[in-house]
């Protein structure tokens, strides 16, 4: 008879509960714990449970001292033991390992022997990801003629390694880095002087909008790392990949000004107008300037931004910003390839992008509702967040000595991630030209 156990309590509960299962003579499992009542199926009769092919730990050492203490064979446990829920094929195999080894445990080593998955195998592997650094998981199989399944398992679980989808972001020119990197220290001592009011800063910038954009870019394009290492501790000629231009399909360009405030007046260009110096000259009159006397008075009581687009930066545009705007960035203030630092670029498009294409637009007259809507619904919240996020990407720019930073981390800064989360589902906004 089992001692120490209750009739209806099941093996594993015993275990757990510290209760030993003893077998002794004349037991011939009347005493055996009921299992669990069998669910019934839709014509009300109870069906029996499925057997099992693993077993507990309370199975396992019935069954260990049932061979070693009692000279047990697997058919005399079965007759003795019915409703403990044994597989006859799995406790004979049981029974045969205690008798060779006098444990229930697999042999180490033992079942199918791996086909591919060699010691020479992994070694090639090896060797080929630490020669490509960049390769991916189709570059391995190519080389190595495994299958991809089995190529990833030796990548996860050989090489310990761990994919990270590429970063897309803005080439900046070595020739620029040095002017990004003074004007963010200037931002800086700025910003922590109070002399630069982040609320008081109206951006700027155009986009073009196209039928059939992927906002997310080639999603397949992964790099293998140490599964010990975070993106942001990856170097960025490993992680990331110059910003593509999507070409062909409608499309519209919009110009948006954007504030601590929140958004201006949204514009459409007319269809097949080039943005040169007239046409920008007559959005700033039009559009921006009464967006800033909307929002700040008269004369604006703001900084008016805009990057260095050829038609920004023409005479007639610099000279017209001057005399209406008394705190104006003029083109020797705001560096080139720098829409990492522009609220716009880092945030807005890559939301605004995304909240079009879930209305998936067929024609231009339905794209441009889909983006009327997005900017009127466009959180202040996070408008504002991304704004003051401007302070955070400051410094992170002057950490990278005004290179790319876009998948690092600024650690212990006290503005948060401003857009983070929309930015990597977004593209980055176009250059518009920007040199």
């Amino acid at each position: 008879m089992m001692e120490g156990q209750f009739e209806d309590e099941h093996p594993a509960q015993a275990a757990l509960a510290g209760q030993e299962a003893q077998p002794g003579e004349g037991d011939q499992g009347q005493n055996a714990p009921a299992l669990p009542e069998a669910e019934e199926e839709g014509n009300g009769e109870p069906q029996p449970k499925r057997q099992r092919t693993q077993y507990t730990d309370a199975q396992k050492e019935l069954v260990r001292k049932c061979v070693l203490e009692h000279n047990m064979g697997y058919k005399k446990i079965l007759l003795k033991y019915p409703d403990w829920g044994f597989n006859p094929s799995g406790l004979r195999t049981m029974v045969e390992n205690i008798k060779a080894r006098k444990t229930t445990e697999r042999k180490q080593g033992s079942g199918r022997p791996k086909a591919r998955r060699t010691a020479e195998m992994v070694d090639a592997a090896r060797q080929y990801m630490d020669a490509n650094a960049d390769a991916t998981c189709g570059d391995l199989v190519k080389e190595t003629g495994l299958r991809r399944t089995t190529a990833q398992r030796v990548l996860k679980e050989d090489l310990e390694l761990k994919p990270l989808r590429k970063v897309t972001a803005q080439r900046v020119k070595e020739s620029n880095k040095e002017k990004r990197l003074q004007m963010c220290k200037k931002w800086e001592e700025d910003i922590a002087s109070g002399a630069l009011d982040l609320t008081k800063v109206y951006w700027t910038d155009e986009k073009v909008f196209r039928l059939g954009a992927c906002s997310g870019g080639n999603q397949n394009l992964v790099v293998w790392v140490k599964n010990t290492l975070k993106k942001a501790e990856l170097p960025n000629d490993l992680i990331l990949r110059e910003d593509g231009k999507f070409q062909g399909g409608a499309s519209v360009m919009v110009s948006l000004g954007l504030s601590y405030r929140g958004a201006g007046t949204l514009r459409f260009a007319p269809a097949g107008t080039k943005i040169n110096a007239a046409t920008y000259l007559e959005i700033i009159e039009n559009t921006y300037l009464p967006d800033c006397h909307q929002l700040y008075g008269v004369p604006p009581d703001c900084v008016f931004q805009q990057d260095g687009a050829t038609s920004h930066t023409a005479n007639r545009a610099q000279a017209f910003c001057k005399e209406r705007f008394p705190n104006f960035w003029d083109k020797n203030h705001w560096p080139a390839n720098s829409p990492d630092l522009n609220p716009l670029d880092f945030f807005a498009w890559g939301y605004l992008q995304s909240q079009v294409d879930k209305k998936n637009p067929l024609c231009l007259d339905t794209l441009k509702v889909a983006i009327r809507q997005a900017v009127a619904e466009m959180p202040l919240e996070m408008v504002q967040k991304a704004v003051l996020g401007f302070e955070k990407r400051v410094g992170m720019c002057i950490e990278a000595e005004g290179g790319v930073f876009k998948h690092k981390k600024l650690v212990g800064h006290p503005i948060a991630n401003a857009g983070a989360g929309e930015e990597e589902e977004g593209a980055e906004g176009e250059s518009n030209g920007e040199e």
